[in-house]
């Protein structure tokens, strides 16, 4: 993690790139899987700590640092106008939102509070669908943004929540569709697929 910090602000230093430079270039955003991993790692081996990290009283000040690292991003026009000036941007804004992101993610693992309301039929499809889609909305939504800004630049000048509503209807269409028709194909595919190499590695022995 620190040295995808410290590549990247080499990088911004030396070469002065663009926001969206950075935002999709993998190279540089290897430190967002690897937040990931830590915090799978103290899951895995460090129960104790992940049942800690999943009480309300670890969870409410997560979420007060989080919301105010997105105030403050929001506060450079959040990441429209001024964020090619900031260095921040560019270098330790994707860590610390990924380290805001896992610093939640116990208590909707792991929390009694979250356990009381998973009978609800709801939110229960509310967030099963928002997993499922969420790796496709992952691969298309700034695309999808980027060509809402080319040919509806108006839409800033609606009201919010239409504007928010506006711009991720197609994103979701299409993630349904790259789901249905991409995704679980695939995923068929490869179960067939180890399905038949089960069988050659472990052929069925016949009884006497």
């Amino acid at each position: 993690v620190l040295f995808s910090n410290l590549l990247r602000l080499a990088w911004v230093m030396y070469t002065d790139r663009p926001y969206g430079a950075i935002v999709g270039n993998f190279p540089f955003r290897l430190d967002s899987f690897l937040i990931g991993v830590g915090l799978a790692a103290i899951k895995i081996f460090y129960v104790r700590g992940f049942e800690k990290m999943s009480r309300l009283g670890f969870f409410i000040p997560a979420v007060l640092a989080f919301v105010s690292l997105l105030y403050v991003f929001a506060g450079a026009n959040g990441g429209h106008l001024k964020e090619d000036e900031l260095l921040w941007v560019r270098t330790v804004w994707f860590s610390a939102v990924s380290a805001g992101i896992a610093l939640l993610l116990p208590f909707f693992c792991n929390s009694q509070y979250i356990d009381r309301i998973s009978g609800n039929r709801i939110l229960n499809f509310a967030f099963t669908w928002l997993s499922f889609l969420s790796y496709p909305i992952y691969l298309v939504h700034l695309e999808i943004y980027k060509l809402m800004d080319r040919f509806f630049p108006e839409i800033y000048t609606w009201y919010p929540a239409l504007a928010f509503v506006a711009k991720n209807v197609p994103v979701v269409v299409l993630s349904l569709i790259l789901y249905f028709y991409v995704h679980e194909p695939f995923i068929s595919l490869r179960q067939k697929i180890l399905a038949k190499s089960k069988k050659k590695d472990f052929p069925a022995v016949k009884e006497a």
